[in-house]
């Protein structure tokens, strides 16, 4: 019998290959590791192209092998820029991993768009007021704490550059 760490291992490159990446870079099986078997939070710097967006994406089907459930676990992943957002679903939606765009779901239908995503996708301004969430972005986040394994926050040193007058959110 394997040792877990093996068999972790085993399940991390499963999870992986869901997302055609059949070779992992070690930055981001320990990132993961991290994360998801040490269940520390993980702030990931990675040059540009170098995959830090799968460290997020893998993290879904990975806790679903885990668990081999019919639960889909799930990740929200706040980002302040729109084309990275579409790009991400684009990507996730052909490799079969349900993901959404919140922003292009209106607020009345949020429940219904997000029953079977495993990567959700919004803005700071779409579930944020400058003082706090909005009652329906924590109405929404409520009901999919069972299920919700992470939040990522995707491009944060956008914030930086931009300052509090520009986006208070």
């Amino acid at each position: 019998m394997n040792p877990p760490s093996d068999l972790f291992q085993l399940q991390m490159k499963m999870a992986f290959r869901l997302l055609d990446i059949d070779q992992p870079k070690w930055q981001q099986l320990e990132a993961v590791q991290f994360f998801v078997k040490e269940k520390n939070d993980v702030f990931v710097q990675l040059p540009t192209g170098f995959g830090k967006s799968a460290c997020f994406q893998v993290l879904p089907l990975l806790f679903d092998i885990i668990h081999a459930r019919s639960l889909y676990h799930m990740v929200l992943v706040i980002c302040p820029l729109i084309s990275i957002i579409e790009n991400q679903v684009d990507f996730l939606t052909n490799h079969v991993v349900g993901a959404v765009d919140l922003t292009k779901v209106a607020v009345e239908r949020w429940h219904q768009a997000t029953q079977n995503v495993q990567v959700l996708f919004s803005t700071p301004e779409q579930l944020l007021t400058p003082t706090g969430l909005k009652p329906e972005a924590k109405e929404l986040l409520r009901s999919l704490q069972p299920r919700c394994v992470g939040l990522i926050l995707d491009e944060v040193h956008t914030v930086v550059k931009w300052g509090d007058d520009f986006r208070p959110e």
